[in-house]
């Protein structure tokens, strides 16, 4: 840089005096060339020449004089013109000399500076002010990056707490130019020192590798931090539980309480009551935990402790520090009140289960027996003493194999794990037990919370035969219905179509697949309605069906428009439903109807013999009355003897 300058300088002073040099040659040669020069006169001295312009300037005119005033002022700015670039160059060459001295001096500024920051490792951020582009400078080793661009970065090297405080402290660097200086340690576990200055105009950032003392300060200021955290920490943890803490110096007394503490012996705050030395625990329970404190000087127990006027059961934990002792007390009231409740309450379970005829055993997480009922040793016919001896799961099923009292299974090992899986699965599962004396038992298996297993034992023998003949008994039952020549429908309470046989679906024409969606009484009308059409008699069954209090048998009659007659029957049902049956009567309303014509005929015929043998008997009465007294009176023996053939004939006529 400094030969460039030199240069430089050199070639405008030269340009300068040429250009001062060509115009005083140029208005000489112009003066001397508008006067006639005498003869003899270039050869002439400098002086002669002089002698002979001053000879020449009286014989010129008044132009001329002007001329030459003028190329005298031009000659004459052109000798001051020369005489300041001559100073100029002079100038020029002792600044020149200074700059060079002093870009000598800056190198060694620099390369002293460059030798300070590559002493050790470090990373050196600047950024001009208002300009966002740093310049990044140093070893990219230090913040542990291998890119320029992540250096800034923060959170690619720094944990995030310590990152978002970088990020602040640059922020505020750059902005206000306030200074920082900080200690880090990166994700790779390397202490690192973080100052931050603003710097002529600039905010410089530099990162340094901390070695030795600096290395064990940033050690221990991070260990101070992390410590200072879970200190921070547990205090709010300890100042926000519901239970009093307290820990007492060497000599015994108070020294720090939280707010539950505080609480409990009714003070203002916790300094309140670390100054006036307010006692959770009375006398005797100190004395009684001094006395009942074990080999480590530590104390567990519960004890009745009043707390704000209510009397508490705490349990209690006191224990010896490096500065004297601590303590903390558990509100236990609600769980002792639980306890208590919850054993009157395994009390009557017990009592309940005794009485249940359910067989139920329980088997703790070690396969022991913890509780059985009085139904299950009856079940098993069990000995209560081998019972009361906790027996394991595998000894039980071993005693009731010996018994035959288990089913009969080839691999019975094999049968005991997969029952004991139980004690492993989540949830519950039943299982079949088809005894050798003919029994069925149903068996469930339900995993305790505690990681034990509870059997329940039910005896579904006789059950599953009252399952076996109800079944019979619905099967014989369909079997007769479906084979009735009646129709025969049952309609629940809900008049909702419950039970049908096949006599009933053929009589009034009605699909299967329809009846099987149990319809309304009021579908089952609307559907029949082409065959009885306006019937009363249907009405007056939808009412019986449907009807809540007046539930009694109706019989009923109807005369269907195909020319048959049904006759139908409502039988009230104990659940509720009602029982409805159709008998198809048409073949013996015919007969009736036969037999009644037949009978009014016979009627009309006889009153018809009635009314001749009336007529009859009225034209003839008096010729007969006169032939049945002359008969009288011959028979009478007054009238004399008769022969035996007359008298036969009078018989004939009198009898």
């Amino acid at each position: 840089m400094p030969d460039t300058i030199r240069t430089s300088r050199s070639c405008a002073h030269r340009h300068m005096r040429g250009i001062g040099g060509f115009l005083a040659a140029r208005f000489l040669t112009a003066a001397f060339a508008a006067a006639p020069l005498p003869a003899g006169a270039a050869e002439q001295p400098p002086f002669a020449l002089y002698q002979l312009a001053v000879s020449a300037h009286r014989s010129i005119d008044q132009h001329e004089i002007a001329f030459l005033a003028v190329v005298l002022g031009v000659v004459l700015f052109a000798v001051v013109t020369a005489i300041m670039l001559v100073r100029t160059r002079v100038r020029a060459r002792r600044l020149e000399t200074w700059l060079h001295d002093e870009i000598a001096r800056l190198r060694d500024d620099v390369d002293r500076a460059n030798a300070l920051l590559r002493s050790e490792p470090q990373l050196v951020v600047d950024w001009l002010a208002g300009s966002d582009e740093p310049s990044i400078d140093g070893d990219l080793a230090v913040a542990g990056v291998s890119t320029l661009y992540r250096v800034l970065a923060f959170g690619s090297w720094l944990d995030a707490g310590k990152a978002l405080a970088m990020e602040r402290a640059v922020e505020a660097l750059r902005a206000r130019g306030e200074a920082f200086s900080m200690t880090l340690t990166t994700l790779a576990g390397h202490p690192i020192e973080a100052q931050g200055r603003a710097i002529g105009g600039r905010a410089v950032l530099r990162l340094k590798d901390a070695s030795g003392i600096k290395r064990d300060l940033v050690e221990l200021v991070g260990r101070y931090d992390r410590l200072s955290a879970e200190v921070a920490s547990l205090r709010a943890l300890i100042e926000m539980l519901p239970s009093p803490v307290w820990t007492r110096d060497a000599s015994g007394r108070l020294s720090f309480v939280n707010a539950a503490y505080a609480r409990a012996v009714e003070a203002e705050n916790a300094a309140d009551a670390v100054d006036r030395r307010l006692e959770l625990l009375d006398s005797v329970a100190r004395e009684n935990i001094a006395e009942a404190r074990t080999g480590n000087g530590a104390y567990s127990g519960r004890l009745r402790v009043v707390v704000a006027g209510t009397r508490r059961t705490f349990d209690v934990l006191d224990f010896r520090t490096d500065a004297g002792r601590a303590g903390i007390g558990i509100d236990a009231t609600e769980v002792e009140t639980m306890r208590s409740a919850l054993t009157r309450l395994a009390d009557a379970h017990r009592r309940t289960l005794d009485r249940l005829s359910t067989g139920v055993a329980m088997f703790d997480s070690d396969h022991k027996l913890t509780f059985y009922n009085a139904a299950y040793r009856a079940l098993w016919d069990l000995d209560a003493a081998f019972l009361d001896q906790r027996p394991t799961d595998s000894a039980v099923l071993d005693t009731l194999r010996t018994a035959r009292k288990l089913p009969e299974e080839q691999d019975f090992r094999q049968w005991k794990a997969q029952l004991h899986e139980a004690y492993r699965a989540i949830e519950a599962k039943e299982h079949t037990w088809h005894l050798p004396g003919g029994r069925t038992l149903r068996v469930g298996t339900t995993p305790n919370p505690d990681g034990g297993v509870t059997y329940l034992f039910h005896d579904v023998t006789e059950r599953l035969d009252l399952e076996r003949r109800f079944e019979e008994l619905i099967r014989v039952q369909g079997e007769t219905l479906d084979n009735l020549a009646e129709g025969v429908a049952v309609f629940a309470s809900d008049g909702r179509l419950r039970l049908h046989n096949a006599a009933f679906a053929r009589m009034w024409k009605l699909a299967p697949p329809l009846l099987a969606e149990r319809p309304h009484i009021e579908k089952v009308t609307a559907l029949c309605k082409p065959l009885h059409g306006d019937d009363p008699a249907w009405q007056k069954l939808r009412d019986v069906v449907t009807a809540i209090d007046s539930r009694e048998a109706t019989p009923g009659r109807l005369e269907r428009r195909d020319g048959s007659v049904v006759d139908c029957t409502t039988v009230p049902l104990p659940d509720g439903a009602t029982l409805v049956t159709f008998h198809d009567v048409t073949d013996s309303v015919n007969v009736e109807r036969a037999l009644r014509e037949r009978n009014e005929a016979l009627e009309d015929a006889d009153k018809i013999k009635i009314d001749f043998v009336h007529h009859v008997s009225y034209e003839l009465r008096s010729p007969l009355t006169n032939i049945i007294g002359f008969v009288h009176l011959l028979g009478d023996p007054a009238t004399g003897p008769l022969a035996e053939k007359q008298r036969e004939y009078l018989d004939y006529i009198t009898v």
